[in-house]
């Protein structure tokens, strides 16, 4: 029997159409025999400003989400209108976090299952948004790590469910280097959303006084560069900043560069790192929940919370050994296509969907 089910997709604004979650959608079309998708799309607000006031009025009450904007209205609303269209035995609401909130009133679901995807850290729902019980209208909850699974069975429990975030791991690869390639040392820094930037230009300044030579590349969007010490990390000569790149383009930064360096404050699952491995880079990075399910030491190495000093040793010892570096590079690599992959991972929302439909039932 074939079952229908209603996604909301999201292309984030700075990311390109191998990243991120929405990618998983596409992995799912030719995996999913007995599911039709129908998928809602979010669009730019509406440019007409009396409808642009009229949808951010209705918006008002309806989620405590600061992300939850016009558009989230705007997408659900569709959402709304799909649920009547289709008769879908579920609706899959791909970012709780920006997507939820007209449909908390079950009686606009008529009867199908209604599961989200929580990509926030927990300190982000204790600080920012703080109302986590918001997600008690759900049929389930999808989490990307285990210590997520944990904080959010204090709301919902028995239908919590672990589905980690994978890579596109055919677009995200190493590239042919040859046996006489030779490569600058640079050291990568991608996205901005809980780095830790203190860390990362007390080990900046730390670096370059070791090794003048050595490159910084960010990547990182052009509305996200207000913070002091950016402008401290930008006065050096040899770190550069990226925005707007293709798809193309920011596989080849990772492709050649030296490692990922990405300090953070808190996450749950990180792009950066799992894009950095699947193309086959070492990994220096912070001991928080959501990035060590994701890694191995192997290939990454986690430091302390803002402990510079163990964050620039890391760094030198991989700068200065080739063979190390190598060695961890063909780990990265593996561990991505053994463990990450999108094809491997995405069915595993399928398992999903057959327990919330069964349970909605």
């Amino acid at each position: 029997m074939t079952r229908n089910v209603v996604r909301t997709r999201t292309r984030i604004d700075w990311m390109g159409a191998y990243s991120g979650y929405d990618r998983c959608c596409d992995y799912l079309i030719d995996q999913a025999a007995k599911w039709r998708f129908v998928d809602v799309h979010r669009r730019p607000c509406p440019s007409g400003p009396l409808k642009r006031r009229l949808l951010d009025y209705r918006r008002r009450g309806c989620s405590e989400s600061p992300l939850y904007t016009t558009s989230s209205f705007a997408l659900e609303n569709e959402v709304r209108h799909q649920i009547r269209r289709a008769r879908p035995d579920l609706v899959h609401l791909m970012y709780l976090e920006t997507d939820f909130g007209l449909l908390a009133d079950r009686s606009q679901t008529d009867g199908c299952a209604l599961i989200a995807t929580a990509h926030q850290p927990r300190s982000w729902w204790r600080m920012v948004h703080g109302k986590p019980e918001v997600v008690r209208s759900l049929d389930g909850l999808i989490v990307l790590t285990q210590a997520e699974a944990r904080f959010w069975e204090d709301f919902l429990p028995g239908r919590v469910h672990l589905a980690p975030h994978g890579v596109d791991v055919d677009f995200f690869c190493p590239g042919d280097r040859g046996p006489d390639s030779v490569r600058e040392r640079r050291c990568l820094v991608v996205g901005h959303w809980l780095r830790d930037l203190r860390t990362l230009a007390d080990a900046v300044d730390l670096l370059l006084e070791r090794f003048p030579d050595l490159a910084f590349d960010f990547v990182m969007p052009i509305a996200a560069r207000s913070a002091d010490v950016l402008f401290r990390m930008a006065r050096h000569d040899g770190v550069r900043f990226h925005s707007g790149l293709t798809d193309d383009e920011l596989r080849d930064l990772y492709r050649r560069s030296t490692l990922l360096l990405l300090p953070m404050i808190d996450a749950t699952a990180n792009n950066a790192i799992l894009e950095a491995q699947a193309c086959g880079l070492p990994i220096v990075t912070t001991d928080v929940a959501g990035i060590v399910s994701y890694v191995d030491p192997s290939f990454a190495d986690i430091v302390p919370v803002g402990d510079v000093r163990g964050v620039v040793d890391a760094v030198i010892r991989l700068v200065e050994s080739d063979g190390e570096r190598e060695q961890r590079g063909i780990a990265a690599r593996s561990h991505a296509v053994e463990k990450l992959s999108w094809r491997s991972l995405a069915p595993r929302l399928l398992e999903v969907y057959d327990v919330a439909v069964a349970g909605a039932d």
